[in-house]
């Protein structure tokens, strides 16, 4: 049940996938060593369940996990075989599983198992919840550990990465920085963002970071709403200036009102990318509200 005894985790990788702006997928890649004659049982502690979880090794095979009734009848196996504290320990475990508050994750390679020494990769892959539609930025706590680990997250289509901050928890106290902390490397790169934690860190800390639209997928919404605010604020210079040569201009302010309302209702809806229609709708207000003013003023 040791798992720590049995082998050793050499290298972990994630990769943080977001296919939109509330939904990703992560994939955390283990490269461990056998420190058994032969590992046939991998024990992983999660404080969280894993939606979705499949679990595949370098060829891309899938492994065979356990289930839940398996670990708990292995828990009361040990702890029936146990006396003193390391039973107590273990009920206290068992009954955290049950509560749902620590999820065992227990990967058997009883067909094939690992020799003393040997070297495997394998992958765990999950679709987390759903994240908050209504809170752009997107938080993830980083545990120390005393093997490298490295981070790899790709935006989706059309987004990018904000400038992240991180949160330090240190002696028990939290302190809030832009520029990474010490141990820890961040390398950007166009819609990818890469961190390497080296295995000196002792302290936790939390990576903020949020998802904006690139330059490129706001230039037409720009360029539309720019056009369809200027109808209106030439209406209103003309009006205030008393400039000739717009009397058709003026007498259509009616119908030109309209055009530029059922436009700036219409055009966002032509946006392929629902994220980024959803991201960039806001540009449209003003050259509604300029529209209202013409129509009703």
């Amino acid at each position: 049940m040791v798992t720590g005894s049995s082998m050793e985790i050499i290298r972990q990788r994630l990769f943080i996938e977001h296919d939109s702006l509330n939904q990703k997928q992560i994939t955390v890649e283990y490269t461990i060593r056998s420190k058994l004659p032969e590992l046939k049982n991998i024990f992983l502690n999660y404080d969280k369940f894993l939606p979705s979880l499949i679990i595949q090794d370098e060829n891309n095979s899938i492994i065979p996990l356990m289930s839940s009734k398996d670990i708990e009848i292995l828990y009361t196996y040990h702890i029936e075989n146990s006396k003193g504290i390391e039973k107590s320990h273990l009920e206290n475990e068992l009954k955290e599983i049950q509560d749902q508050k620590k999820h065992i994750i227990w990967i058997s390679l009883k067909d094939e198992p690992l020799l003393e020494d040997q070297i495997k990769t394998f992958r765990l892959t999950y679709l987390p919840q759903l994240g908050n539609v209504k809170n752009p930025e997107i938080f993830i706590k980083i545990n120390k550990q005393n093997f490298p680990v490295y981070y790899s997250l790709f935006s989706p289509n059309s987004f990018d990465f904000e400038k992240p901050h991180f949160t330090i928890l240190k002696n028990d106290k939290i302190e809030t920085v832009d520029k990474p902390p010490e141990h820890i490397e961040v390398y950007n790169s166009y819609q990818s963002m890469s961190l390497r934690v080296r295995n000196e860190i002792d302290y936790d800390f939390g990576l903020t970071y949020s998802l904006t639209a690139t330059a490129t997928s706001k230039i037409l919404t720009k360029t539309n709403a720019g056009f369809l605010c200027m109808l209106p604020i030439v209406y209103f210079l003309v009006i205030n200036q008393s400039i000739s040569g717009f009397e058709l201009f003026l007498e259509r302010k009616i119908e030109i009102g309209l055009f530029v309302i059922a436009a700036s209702l219409i055009l966002p809806n032509l946006q392929p990318d629902h994220d980024v229609r959803r991201t960039l709708m806001m540009w449209y207000l003003l050259p509604t509200i300029f529209g209202l003013l013409m129509v009703f003023f």
